[in-house]
This record gives structure tokens, C-alpha cells and sequence, in this order.
């Protein structure tokens, strides 16, 4: 082992250029990153009008399906109802529309298609694509970050290559913490020498990428998971919509099953579900497809179980699989990707970890380019030494240990959906960054 921690020079070689090949792509999701932390403050300051939002259970929300459907009509008339999704955390029904006529393009829950956004708190109707706002440029320029963040504006084929990239930039963030201590085990966290540009800026790339380098990891790791995770669900539903074709081509529709017929057979057979979305039949598909998910607080309001109802009041055939476990395990690392941090106080320190990300990646291509040009040494009086902290160097992993350690606690915590999670999600990310500030001031 003595021997592996020595000759690390081969693993130096090839972190250096997974880092290298990686660092553009990297460099523009965490540019594009930062404003989508914001996304929510960012659309209501640009939106013209507020509407007022408060969560409902879901079962309350499904109960004014009917209501929503009759302002529909009289607002927006001959618009025909494809689907409905319920936000019970923002207290709203979603029913994706159409013209007669019209082709459907893709479209699923609440993405894609014709949306109109229905608050029963204030009885209330909009579309929820065309809001009117203050500012269009700002709500396109949101829009493109949040497309090239998560395809490149290529669609499912630069998704997929975006999380090839963020499994090797995962790598490289891996291998740069496994690297820190052979690299600096003699010297003291914390320690920035001066004595050479190629030196100093190498010590920072160190410091500041054991600072955030935790939560880059498991940011890089969750991204390539969302990619595993909408590639695979969409299998999943293809799969089921396929097999459940085949059941219900040979069964007779005399007579269509209503909505509310359909509604009471669903909390009959799955009376501890939540229905998160409900597509009707429509040409070519003659069944109810509902999405479902367990009766708990949980994020999950993205993926359901999927499952298919005849739509023949003569059938009781349905159709339905489980979902996959990997589904399940890639769901929660979406979640840590997106959904767990819900506060104000979360996004801002994300966005501290994120321009560190920023710095760590541009040192670490700094210094690339400095070694290769072979720099005199710097003496340049407008550097400050930080002092280091006085500890043993056969303890050198101690503070950052611990620095990983808050990190991790960080990001896994308000994944628990309480307010003390949320609590120690936010002073365990804080704890680095005032250990960075006060290391930098010595």
C-alpha cells in the first residue's frame, strides 16, 4: 500500500487528462447551474402577476378535477382535456390541452404540450407556458440555461452525452481528492506557498478543490444517475404502453368509461397511492394510463408507477409492472441533484460550493498551461501567504476529513424532507466554507 501511495504519478497523468478533456463541459454546467439554483426566486420577481400558492393533499386536489374543468370550458372553449397532473406541494391541477386536430407532440405529467395551471386556493386559471412577464428576455435566457444544463439543446442524444461527461468528471473529482494526500501529506492543510506562479496556483487548486470537492462528486454522480433515470424511465413506459396495447386490441368498446368511473376504480384498487397524473384514451389507445406513487411525503412527483385501465365500461383489464429497482435508487440521487435545497439559505451556499467548482476547475487548467510554459520563479508582492494550521502530517487527513464529512452530511440530509434536516443540511455545508474564509485570513 506504502508502495501504490508513492508511485502515484500514473494516476496524477490520467487525472490531469480525464480533467482536461472534461473541463469545458464541466465549466458550462456549473455556469449554467448557478442561475437555475435561483429558478423559482428568478420566474415569480419576472412574472406579472402572483398567484397565490399553498399545498393541498392530493386527494383534496383530485376532488375539484371537476371545477377546473368547468372554468376550462368557459374560458378557453373547444380546447379538448388530454391530461391532468396534480403539484400538491403548490396546491395546483395541471391539464394539458389541445386543438381538434392538432398533432400531439411528446409530452408527459406536467411536461410538454399545452399546459393550463388551475389554483383552487383562488379559483384561478392561466396557461402555464405563455404567463405574462415583466422581462421576456430574462424568462428565454432561464430557458436556455435549462437547456443547454440538461441536453446541450440536442435532446436525449446530448443528455446522454452530458452524462458521459459527468461520470468523467466525477472521476476527475475522485481522483483529485485521492491525490491530496501523497501530494501534500508533508505540508498542512490549509498551506498556499508563493514561491513560484505554477506552485501557488497549484496549492490553491488543492485547497479550494477539497473544500468543494465532496459535493462536486456527488453533484457529478447524481447528474450522470438523472441521466441513467430518464433514459430508463422512458423505457419503462414505453414497455408497459407496448405490452398493455397488445391486452386491451382484442377487448370491445361499446361504451367509453368516464372519468369518474375511472377515478373510483383507481381508489378502490390502489387506495394507498397518491395519483400523481392521469392521461385519457385517445385514438389509437383505448385506456386510462394513471401515474402513481406511494402515500407518503416524498419528492418523487417526477416518477409513478404507470397503470393502464381499459377504457371499456365493459372491461375491468389493467395493466401494470412495478418499477425497476435501479429506478428507485437513480430516483434518490435526482432528488439530491434537485430537490434538496428547498431554503434560500441552501441555494446561496450552493452557489458558494459552485463558484468554488468554477475556481477549482480554472486553477486546475491554470496550472496546466503555467507548467507547461516552465515560469521563473514568482515573487510577486501581492501574494499573501496563508499561515498554516499546526498539525501532525501523520495526521493530515484530519481537517479534511472532516471538511468531506460536512459535505457529505450537507447534501444528504435535507433529503429527508424535515425541518431538521434542512437545518443541519445547511449548517453542514456552511462549517467549510467559514473554516475556508477564516484559513484564508490567517
Amino acid at each position: 500500500m506504502q508502495n501504490f501511495f508513492k508511485n502515484v504519478s500514473w494516476l496524477y497523468r490520467l487525472h490531469r487528462w480525464v480533467s482536461f478533456l472534461c473541463a469545458v463541459f464541466f465549466l458550462l454546467l456549473c455556469v449554467t447551474g448557478l442561475p437555475l439554483l435561483f429558478k423559482e426566486e428568478i420566474s415569480s420577481l419576472n412574472s406579472v402577476e402572483s398567484v397565490p400558492m399553498r399545498p393541498m393533499e392530493y386527494d383534496a386536489l383530485w376532488d375539484t378535477v371537476s371545477k377546473g374543468q368547468e372554468q376550462l370550458s368557459r374560458e378557453y372553449p373547444g380546447k379538448i382535456v388530454k391530461a391532468i397532473s396534480a403539484d400538491a406541494e403548490k396546491g395546483q391541477l395541471f391539464f394539458r390541452v389541445e386543438n381538434p386536430g392538432e398533432m400531439a407532440g411528446h409530452a408527459r405529467m406536467k411536461m410538454g404540450g399545452e399546459q393550463l395551471a388551475f389554483s383552487p386556493n383562488s379559483d384561478s386559471l392561466f396557461s402555464h407556458s405563455q404567463a405574462a412577464v415583466k422581462y421576456p428576455a430574462v424568462k428565454d435566457f432561464m430557458h436556455w440555461m435549462h437547456v443547454l444544463h440538461l441536453r446541450l439543446g440536442f435532446g436525449q442524444g446530448g443528455m446522454a452525452f452530458l452524462g458521459i461527461f459527468c461520470a468523467l468528471s466525477a472521476f476527475s473529482v475522485f481522483t483529485g481528492l485521492f491525490l491530496y494526500w501523497p501530494m501534500m501529506k508533508k505540508i498542512s492543510f490549509g498551506t498556499i506557498r508563493d514561491f513560484s506562479r505554477s506552485i501557488f496556483l497549484a496549492d490553491t487548486h488543492k485547497f479550494i478543490g477539497m473544500i468543494a470537492g465532496v459535493w462536486a462528486f456527488l453533484l457529478c454522480v447524481s447528474g450522470t444517475m438523472i441521466v441513467v433515470f430518464s433514459l430508463g424511465y422512458g423505457a419503462y413506459l414505453h414497455g408497459i404502453d407496448v405490452k398493455g396495447s397488445q391486452q386491451f386490441a382484442k377487448i370491445p368498446m361499446t361504451q367509453q368509461r368516464s372519468f369518474g368511473e375511472a377515478m373510483s376504480w383507481l381508489k378502490e384498487q390502489y387506495p394507498d397511492r397518491n395519483l400523481l397524473s392521469v392521461e385519457y384514451p385517445q385514438k389509437g389507445r383505448a385506456y386510462y394510463a394513471f401515474y402513481l406513487t406511494p402515500d407518503k411525503a416524498a419528492m418523487e412527483d417526477f416518477m409513478g408507477q404507470k397503470v393502464l385501465l381499459s377504457a371499456s365500461v365493459q372491461s375491468e383489464v389493467f395493466y401494470t409492472q412495478l418499477l425497476p429497482n435501479y429506478l428507485l435508487i437513480a430516483a434518490v440521487f435526482l432528488d439530491m441533484h434537485i430537490h434538496n435545497h428547498p431554503t434560500l439559505l441552501l441555494k446561496i451556499l450552493w452557489a458558494c460550493y459552485l463558484v468554488l467548482t468554477l475556481g477549482t476547475i480554472i486553477s486546475g487548467v491554470w496550472v496546466y498551461f503555467e507548467k507547461r510554459r516552465k515560469h521563473p520563479v514568482w515573487t510577486s508582492s501581492a501574494v499573501k501567504v496563508s499561515v498554516p494550521i499546526k498539525v501532525c502530517t501523520s495526521n493530515s487527513w484530519k481537517w479534511p476529513g472532516l471538511i468531506m464529512l460536512c459535505s457529505f452530511l450537507g447534501m444528504v440530509a435535507p433529503l429527508s424532507l424535515n425541518p431538521l434536516g434542512i437545518i443541519v443540511g445547511e449548517t453542514a455545508l456552511a462549517l467549510p466554507l467559514i473554516a475556508c474564509l477564516r484559513l484564508l485570513k490567517r
